[in-house]
């Protein structure tokens, strides 16, 4: 497994990355290594045991546990016993997804994690909120602790789903992103009065605002012009989660640089914490054309928690469900302690920084379908988005 440094970040703002043995995958390492020494000796003096101990970072693999034919709240807490420090966010774009998240992801899935469900994006497939408030019910019997949102493209659509969603779905999700958004625009100070619309629309609904920007102005030198600042947009609204994906495609030192311009922007405005970043997993044959693979995935991983970022975003689709599985593999093979399991209630997704979920009115109704795209320019467009 491939090893990065951690980039420079500019000389406005000193960061100290941590060495891999200080990271928490390098402890799970030394840990591992530890553990299985230790265990070479008890094999040698007692006969027993033996086997390799696979931990955080190493070469082999750590065995997972076998899915139960039927994930119920009952037996959630037994199962999922494994962690790292990644806390992620699972997009759920279809009724497949919902089950195998609930069957061969099950093991993976632990505390802190959430679910993002795809309920108003351009295009006639797009899933009614009748659906959406079925999947987010399975999630919730399954997983009672986790935090679910629901994922829109619009700001007609956000008020709309914001008005609608049921009490088990916490905050509404604001895809903002060229050719997907009716009205999107890299004009930042517009950008910013369509991120405050959103937070006072989830406010007068009662649920929690999500930003979901575009991340192509972070290195994308004909864009900054514009000055994008992604701290003021983390500022206006709950969560912040942006679309790095591309960068990761790209290559992990260029991921890195990304999320290192967005750190200095944080750290600029003494903000805390930080926002989560998407690692996409699917190549063109899964309508993915900037996902990667479970190898490359896990490269950009490592970057994150070389910066000290541990809240990852991840987007897939079923035909990529091997490569997430071991993607999942490489980065969640710890045991968990007994404050990461999952427990049956009470629990508030660790990047929110406001109140828990608030219960609302259940009232499914069916998305309309999106407005005219239009560019920066004016210029209408229509074309299906395929750039996750």
């Amino acid at each position: 497994m491939r090893i990065y440094t951690c980039p420079t970040v500019p000389d406005a703002v000193t960061f100290s990355p941590k060495p891999f043995l200080h990271s928490n995958r390098g402890r799970w390492a030394l840990v591992g290594g530890v553990v299985a020494a230790a265990l070479m000796v008890s094999s040698t003096l007692y006969g027993g045991f033996g086997a390799p101990v696979a931990g955080f970072g190493t070469s082999t693999a750590a065995p997972s546990p076998s899915p139960p034919a039927t994930v119920t709240a009952q037996n959630l807490t037994e199962l999922t016993e494994w962690s790292s420090p990644f806390k992620i966010t699972f997009v759920v774009t279809d009724g497949a997804e919902v089950t195998s998240l609930l069957t061969n992801l099950h093991p993976y899935i632990v505390k802190g994690d959430s679910f993002d469900i795809l309920a108003g994006g351009k295009g006639s497939t797009n899933p009614s909120l009748k659906n959406v408030d079925k999947w987010a019910k399975e999630l919730r019997a399954a997983y009672p602790g986790l935090t679910i949102y629901v994922h829109v493209a619009g700001l007609t659509r956000y008020k709309e789903v914001a008005r609608e969603i049921g009490g088990v779905i916490a905050g509404v999700t604001y895809d903002y992103e060229p050719h997907y958004e009716p009205e999107f625009t890299y004009n930042f100070q517009t950008t910013v009065t369509n991120f405050e619309k959103v937070a006072s629309i989830a406010s007068q609904y009662g649920v929690k605002s999500v930003g979901y920007p575009t991340g192509i102005p972070l290195l994308k030198a004909y864009l900054t012009k514009y000055d994008w600042n992604y701290a003021t947009l983390a500022a206006i609204v709950d969560r912040l989660s942006i679309q790095t994906q591309l960068f990761c495609q790209k290559s992990p030192t260029d991921y890195a640089r990304a999320v290192g311009v967005v750190l200095q922007q944080y750290a600029s405005k003494g903000l805390g914490g930080a926002a989560s970043f998407q690692i996409t997993i699917g190549n063109r044959s899964t309508s993915l054309p900037h996902g990667v693979t479970a190898n490359v995935a896990d490269e950009c991983a490592q970057e994150l928690d070389g910066l000290g970022v541990h809240s990852l975003y991840l987007w897939w689709v079923e035909g990529s469900l091997s490569n997430v599985v071991k993607f999942l593999q490489d980065v969640k093979t710890a045991k968990a302690p007994a404050s990461e399991v999952l427990q049956p209630a009470g629990h508030q997704d660790l990047v929110d920084r406001n109140s828990p979920q608030k219960d609302l009115p259940s009232q499914p109704s069916l998305l309309r379908e999106s407005q005219p795209l239009v560019q920066p320019n004016g210029a209408v467009v229509r074309r299906e988005h395929s750039q996750r």
